[in-house]
């Protein structure tokens, strides 16, 4: 067998220092990293939040300035619109109307008669006659408003239907509710004006002075940029992977986030909802929409990181020596206790460790040397005691035959004693037996009935583990249970047929008399009870008391249910034949729970059902 290698204690302490050390210094860069990491996180989305109400902030700049523009344009578009309608009431045909001769009053600006089919059927804008706006439900929703107010309605800037243009229109119609005059002014062409805030820069300085904006984006509320255009002129229009999260700002008007992973990196999206100046129609809210990317939060995540491995290598570096320096300190006087431990194995009680640390191993050392002081004395007395041991142990050998031979007289009067008490056990169930025969004697037709219920309540009581003190009681209770028929009249226990009511209540006596006979006789004090309640059930319908459940002996319940099925299965001056067992125990199971024990019943039945499977395997072989 191989022998174990021996590790040195100051190589164990070492370790246990090393791993505690690195342990605590690993949970506590833990917590550290778990609060740099919170307090970097919080700080980016401070910082996103601040974008946010700036982006917002530089829109709502611009919208104002744009509403100012509009609200200087809404007089030459009012007093265009009125003239055309005038001239329009004077040759009721726009086939006569030259609508060039109304552009020439602003730059930009075109002219869109729409009749009651909601077609264009007369413009100045070449590109979009015989425009049908019936593919744009939500607009005709707004033209048939106007139609019935029949009043003059200004728009919010709004990017044309077909070419995408950017436009203020306002709308009007004639006086007959067949047409809708609509003015479109191009404010593209209002752009020196609006240098400073345009939808072309009203982001760059946001964009540039952040490094954690990928991309900020105005939205109208139809989903299309204001000025980006893709490679084929087209303007630019929210992907559809992200509509969902455009859309669902524009119903709840809340700012709605997602995050997504993008070519190894996390991109948040963020859906800012923007309601423009007393806008209607089709663009009452914008959405702004910011891409921020983790490149920064990741870079101070990656420091964070380095920091704390570094941090982490010193102090296990430091704890290494620092263990192995207080592992010598430690363990030089515990070696100097193992060679005492030795010097004493071999039997040198003269050695002393003389460790001067002033702590715990001073005191230990100290403990030691007199136990081994100790330990020599007891040594001393060993030898002393061993000659006198020897001594007495003759003398016990002396006395363990003297001690063997009472031990052998005890066990012979043990066994004439239990002798005794089986004879003495025996005398006092002949005796009953005695009184039980008397009460069959008077009754011809229960001839064997006190030994059967003795036989089946007893079954009972073994089968649910009662206590044998408690099975002998039962044997006296239930040979006895009869004993008080012996004060009833003979003519009254053998008549045929039913007992009358006056006879009956002299029968329900029989429980009383019994309990009454035996009041004197000391070892029946407890069968007396069981007695006297054999005839109560657990519903409280008995007598001579009216008992329920555990106010009845549990005796006096086996009895009971032991007496019925007798009864049930013998011959009775009542009754022309007995019950068969199928039908006794059918019985049994009826009144378990009203008249009988319903844990009982079911032992007993049980029981029976066995005897009677025993029975018919017999038969068989």
């Amino acid at each position: 067998m191989l022998q174990k290698r021996y590790i040195p204690f100051k190589y164990k302490i070492s370790a246990v220092m090393v791993i505690l050390t690195v342990s605590i210094v690993a949970f506590m860069s833990t917590i550290y990293y778990i609060y740099t990491k919170n307090a970097i996180m919080q700080q980016y989305r401070e910082s996103q939040q601040l974008l946010e109400y700036n982006a917002k902030s530089a829109v709502k700049a611009m919208d104002h300035t744009y509403f100012a523009l509009e609200k200087s344009l809404e007089d030459v578009m009012r007093q265009t619109t009125s003239s055309i309608i005038e001239e329009y009431n004077e040759k009721n045909r726009w086939d006569r109307i030259d609508l060039h001769t109304f552009t020439q009053r602003i730059s930009g600006m075109d002219i869109y008669i729409i009749d009651k089919n909601y077609v264009v059927p007369h413009t100045t804008d070449e590109k979009d006659l015989q425009l049908d706006f019936k593919q744009f439900p939500d607009f005709i929703t707004i033209l048939q408003k106007i139609i019935k107010n029949g009043e003059f309605v200004s728009d919010r800037i709004n990017l044309t239907v077909s070419a995408g243009e950017l436009k203020k229109f306002s709308y009007q119609p004639t006086p007959d509710g067949k047409y809708i005059v609509e003015i479109g002014i191009n404010m593209n062409h209002f752009d020196e004006v609006l240098s400073q805030r345009n939808l072309n820069n009203v982001f760059d300085d946001l964009i540039t002075s952040n490094d954690t904006v990928e991309k900020i984006t105005l939205y109208t509320s139809g989903g299309t940029t204001y000025n980006k255009k893709n490679e084929d002129g087209t303007l630019e229009v929210i992907p559809n992977e992200r509509f969902p999260y455009f859309e669902q700002a524009l119903k709840t008007n809340q700012v709605i986030k997602h995050i997504q992973k993008y070519k190894g990196k996390t991109l948040y999206y963020h859906y800012i909802p923007y309601l423009l100046i007393e806008g209607m129609g089709t663009n009452e809210i914008n959405v702004i929409e910011i891409i921020f990317n983790d490149q920064i939060l990741q870079t101070k995540l990656t420091q964070a990181k380095w920091i704390i491995g570094v941090c982490m290598i010193i102090a296990i570096i430091l704890s290494i020596i620092f263990g192995f320096v207080t592992a010598e300190l430690i363990s030089k006087p515990i070696y100097r206790m193992v060679e005492g431990m030795n010097r004493v194995s071999k039997g040198e009680f003269t050695y002393r460790t003389n460790i001067h640390t002033n702590d715990e191993f001073k005191l230990l050392s100290k403990s030691f040397d007199s136990m081994i002081d100790h330990v020599r004395r007891l040594l001393e007395e060993r030898n002393e005691r061993a000659v006198e041991l020897e001594e007495k142990n003759q003398e016990i050998v002396a006395q363990k035959d003297e001690i063997n031979a009472l031990y052998e007289e005890t066990a012979a009067m043990n066994e004439e004693l239990e002798s005794l008490l089986e004879q003495n056990e025996k005398n006092y169930l002949n005796t009953v037996r005695v009184l039980a025969n008397a009460i069959e004697a008077k009754d011809k037709y229960t001839r064997g009935h006190c030994d059967r219920v003795t036989e089946y309540a007893v079954a009972i009581a073994e089968a649910m583990d009662f206590h044998q003190g408690d099975i002998l009681n039962l044997k006296f209770a239930a040979i006895l249970h009869d004993v008080g028929k012996i004060g009833i009249p003979s003519a009254i226990i053998n008549k045929q047929g039913k007992l009358n009511d006056e006879e009956w209540e002299t029968i329900r006596k029989h429980p009383q008399i019994g309990y009454e006979i035996l009041k004197d006789v000391e070892f029946l004090q407890e069968s007396r009870k069981a007695i006297y309640q054999h005839h109560e059930q657990v519903d409280g319908k008995g007598y001579p008391n009216k008992l329920k459940g555990n106010q009845i002996h549990p005796l006096a319940r086996l009895i009971g249910i032991a007496d019925a099925y007798d009864a049930m299965t013998s011959n009775r001056p009542y009754r022309t034949a007995p019950l068969t067992e199928e039908q006794a125990l059918a019985q049994l199971l009826q009144g378990k729970g009203t008249q009988f024990d319903h844990e009982m019943v079911d032992v007993f039945v049980s029981l029976l059902t066995q005897k009677d499977t025993k029975k018919k395997n017999k038969k068989r072989i």
